[in-house]
């Protein structure tokens, strides 16, 4: 299996392409995104492609809205908060949980020092009241995280 993986690799020859992507703006100033279908193999072809659709005008055939679902991330843990507050703001350790104990203190979130992702059922009941109030009874389903075992 090993060998065969490593023939595999041996023959191995890595190829360039091209994508075609667009991005137009639309009567109210929305932004649309249109990728071309095929991959364009060499940097001629994807120049030539370019310098045809430049100035062309364009219209939307068609809209086909399809129903989505997205499940919301789990709740932050000691070490998912801090490794977020690095990645997107930069933040050592340090003044990530220098800033969580302020927003703790203030009231405005719930103790940040857990590796657990449950809520409680009083909170998940609270949400759920409020959700169904605002938005309805299809939006209040709660979601259960798994803690993640080693």
């Amino acid at each position: 299996m090993i060998v065969e993986r490593e023939r595999e690799i041996q023959k191995f020859e890595s190829a360039s392409f091209f994508k075609g992507i667009g991005n137009f703006i639309g009567d109210a100033k929305q932004l649309f995104k249109a990728e071309l279908s095929k991959d364009l193999k060499t940097q001629d072809e994807a120049q030539n492609f370019l310098e045809e659709v430049k100035n062309a005008q364009y219209t939307i055939s068609d809209i086909e809205v399809k129903p989505g679902k997205k499940t919301p991330s789990a709740p932050f843990t000691t070490s998912t908060l801090q490794q977020e507050a690095s990645r997107k703001m930069g933040f050592p350790v340090a003044k990530t949980m220098q800033v969580a104990q302020k927003l703790y203190e203030a009231g405005l979130i719930t103790y940040m020092r857990t590796d657990s992702v449950n809520l409680s059922e009083f909170a998940i009941k609270a949400c759920q009241d409020e959700i169904t109030k605002l938005y309805g009874k299809d939006y209040s389903k709660p979601t259960n995280y798994v803690t993640k075992s080693k």
